[in-house]
C-alpha cells in the first residue's frame, strides 16, 4: 500500500476526512462552488476554477495533475485534497499542494493553497486542512514549504506563524497585490 492510500491517524478527527477528489461527490462539489459564488467570492484555491466537459473528466484531470500527466505550460505536478465531513461526505474545504515551484509559482502561490466553505468558516477547519496538507507534503518528501499569503489576510498569516513558519520575504504577486511569503520547515518537531 502506498503512502497516499494508507490509513492515517491524522485523517479522522471530528468526523472529518481528507480525501482525493472523487466522482461520487459531484453534488457536494457543485454545492460548495455555488455557495462561494453566492458570497461573491472568487473560487480559492484556483484549482476550483478548473472546468471540463464533465465532472468525471475534471476529477480525472486532477488525478493526472497529481502524477504530472498532461500539465499545461507553466504548471507543476500538484495534488488536490478535499476535506469532507460526516456520513454525507459534505465537502467543507479544498487544498492544493504543489510538489515543486517555478519562479512564478514561488512569487504568486507557493506550495499550498486552501479554502474553507463560507458557511463552515470559524470552526477551526482551516487549521485542520492545513495540518493534513502539510502531512501530505512530508509524505511527498518536501523538507519545507513556501506559503504565499495576501498581506491583507492576517488570519492566514497567524495560522502560518502558529505552525512555525518564518517570514521569508514581502513583495507583490503577479497581479501587483502585496503578499508575505513564509517558509515552514517540515521537520518531525513541526508535526501536530
Amino acid at each position: 500500500m502506498d503512502a497516499e492510500s494508507q490509513p492515517d491517524k491524522l485523517q479522522s478527527s471530528r468526523d472529518l476526512r481528507l480525501i482525493e477528489p472523487s466522482v461520487d461527490l459531484e453534488w457536494s462539489y457543485a454545492s460548495y462552488l455555488m455557495e462561494i459564488m453566492r458570497q461573491g467570492e472568487q473560487p480559492f484555491p484556483a484549482v476550483l476554477s478548473r472546468t471540463a466537459e464533465s465532472f468525471s473528466a475534471l476529477v480525472r484531470t486532477l488525478q493526472y495533475s497529481a502524477r504530472g500527466i498532461d500539465l499545461p505550460d507553466g504548471e507543476v505536478p500538484h495534488s488536490t485534497y478535499w476535506l469532507v465531513e460526516g456520513d454525507s461526505n459534505e465537502l467543507v474545504g479544498v487544498s492544493n499542494l504543489r510538489h515543486e515551484l517555478t519562479k512564478e509559482i514561488a512569487r504568486d502561490r507557493g506550495h499550498i493553497s486552501f479554502g474553507i466553505r463560507p458557511s463552515q468558516r470559524g470552526r477551526g477547519l482551516g487549521r485542520q486542512l492545513f495540518d493534513w496538507t502539510l502531512e501530505r507534503a512530508r509524505q511527498k518528501g518536501l523538507d519545507s514549504v513556501l506559503l504565499v499569503i495576501p498581506a491583507d489576510d492576517p488570519a492566514s498569516q497567524k495560522l502560518a506563524i502558529n505552525a512555525g513558519a518564518q517570514l521569508d520575504s514581502t513583495g507583490v504577486n503577479g497581479q501587483g497585490k502585496p503578499v508575505k511569503r513564509y517558509r515552514l520547515e517540515l521537520t518531525p518537531s513541526n508535526e501536530n
